[in-house]
């Protein structure tokens, strides 16, 4: 495929298409594997390698996301007539660390991204995108159809949990084995399970338990458990998972996007869930990226639905913590894109239009984003926040415009 995509400069006519999707895609993914690099203030991609995946499980009513989501905002152009025919956004781990306070620091970070098989020449770009006002255009190129039009063989090998048969319109789940043994894989399966019935017991999703799918892909580790280089653990295990990312000792994820993605393909999916077989405290998610969560740890099901809110609607944590440095100003010298905080710089498109309304508990409570002072939440108590709590009216409201995003007729 070293021939398939070629870079292009020129300016970019941007309407919304309209239509019949099948006009513009197959039923495949297209997803580039890149590495991007910068500072504090800057960054930039460099392509890796290009691979053709069996299947595309996005709504064809849904191709264009709206709203601001992401630190990242992905757009795909019909290259004869300009017509912006996807559109997403999606977070990583270089815009978190793009947000501590490192000095003269340069920081590489592997990740990798899938949007629907154009059928035609089409234009993509990658744009970095700091705060409602300022983005930066990232990367640029062409993809050329014609050599991305040959047959794809499914890859059989995959077993359903909850499966309802739609993918196209329904929102599909798929959780990846990390840290089990080939002789555990039915307290994998019983650990996806557990997830599954935690989270369709939440609000909003059990409203929509009709409209999601679940898979899971088991890949066995030659290791039980995960990596916890603070107690000086270090585990062979498929996804490569740590502790400890970005020097916080809680903070779980898998560490190479790539084995991720390959290991997912194997079945429609919209988004990843990571189950670590450890019962250390801990998780992360990143936002149209991946989740990460111990399995065995007690809280492992609230846990799961925190970071659910991260990985599927871009929300923000709203909980104060006194070890974390302030956030760079390149990330916030603007109202913070997460519609579940403010710096009060650009409130009019938060909550604002909700206080004073049904709801008198919505309102300004100053904590929010890991800060004493300076960040805004709208509720005293959520999931986002503190445990045993379960999402706010705010937050509730944001994921279901994701719902909707995904599972909409």
């Amino acid at each position: 495929m070293s021939r398939l995509f070629c870079i292009i400069l020129s300016s970019v006519v941007i309407s919304a298409y309209a239509g019949n999707l099948d006009t513009y895609f197959f039923n495949n993914s297209l997803r580039l594997d890149f590495v991007i690099s910068g500072n504090n203030d800057t960054c930039s991609i460099q392509a890796i390698q290009w691979k053709i995946e069996p299947y595309w499980s996005g709504n064809p009513s849904s191709y264009i996301l709206h709203n601001n989501a992401g630190d990242y905002l992905v757009m795909l152009n019909d290259l004869e007539t300009g017509i912006l025919i996807y559109q997403n956004g999606y977070s990583d781990l270089f815009a978190e660390w793009q947000c501590l306070k490192q000095q003269d620091s340069i920081f590489h970070y592997k990740n990798s991204l899938r949007i629907p098989l154009p059928k035609k020449d089409s234009r993509l770009r990658i744009y970095r995108t700091y705060n409602h006002s300022k983005k930066q255009l990232l990367f640029e190129e062409i993809i050329d159809a014609s050599c991305a039009q040959k047959s794809i063989e499914k890859n059989q090998f995959r077993i359903g949990l909850h499966y309802l048969g739609n993918y196209k319109k329904n929102l599909d789940i798929v959780f990846l084995a990390e840290g089990y043994t080939r002789d555990e894989q039915k307290k994998f399966k019983a650990d996806a399970q557990n997830m599954i019935d935690e989270m369709l017991a939440w609000e909003p999703y059990k409203q929509y338990k009709k409209s999601i799918d679940f898979h899971y892909v088991f890949n066995p580790s030659l290791e039980s458990g995960t990596s916890i280089p603070q107690k000086g653990i270090i585990k062979n295990t498929v996804l490569r998972s740590s502790f400890n990312i970005l020097g916080s000792e809680r903070y779980l994820l898998a560490t190479d996007s790539y084995l991720i993605r390959d290991a997912a393909s194997l079945v429609p999916y919209d988004i990843i869930c990571v189950l670590v077989n450890t019962d250390e405290y801990g998780g992360g998610g990143i936002f149209n990226h991946h989740l990460a969560i111990s399995t065995k740890n007690p809280q492992a099901g609230f846990v799961f639905c925190h970071e659910m809110a991260h990985l599927l609607a871009f929300l923000a944590d709203e909980y104060s913590d006194d070890t974390k440095e302030l956030p760079a100003q390149a990330c916030f010298n603007g109202e913070p894109l997460q519609e579940n905080i403010s710096n009060l710089m650009d409130f009019e498109k938060k909550w604002a239009a909700l206080i004073n309304g049904t709801d008198k508990e919505i309102g300004m409570y100053e904590g929010a984003n890991y800060q004493k002072k300076g960040f805004y939440r709208p509720y005293l108590h959520c999931a986002m926040r503190e445990y045993y709590h379960s999402y706010c009216p705010v937050c509730k409201r944001v994921i279901i415009e994701m719902l909707e995003y995904y599972t909409k007729k």
